[in-house]
């Protein structure tokens, strides 16, 4: 059988079949991009959540508002 431009769509080699594959995989790809970008900014399944109470607590410890005891008194009740 021989070649027929036909076959690909009439655009040659380059038919509609190899654009839609190339947009599909141009998605998937981004979606991984995306993917690993949100995983990576919540900190992932397996790793450390954030408290927004505990990072409170020691951004006023860092300020200078808190003394130590007071500082591990509530980080203690915090973690209760």
């Amino acid at each position: 059988m021989m070649w027929n431009a036909g076959e690909w769509g009439g655009w040659g080699f380059f038919g509609l079949h190899w654009i839609f594959a190339i947009v599909f995989w141009a998605l998937v790809a981004w979606g991984l991009v995306a993917l690993v970008g949100y995983l990576s900014r919540r900190g992932g399944e397996g790793g450390p959540r954030r408290d927004p109470a505990l990072d409170a607590l020691r951004t006023r410890y860092a300020k200078g508002e808190l003394s130590r005891e007071e500082f591990l008194r509530m980080k203690d009740d915090l973690k209760d």
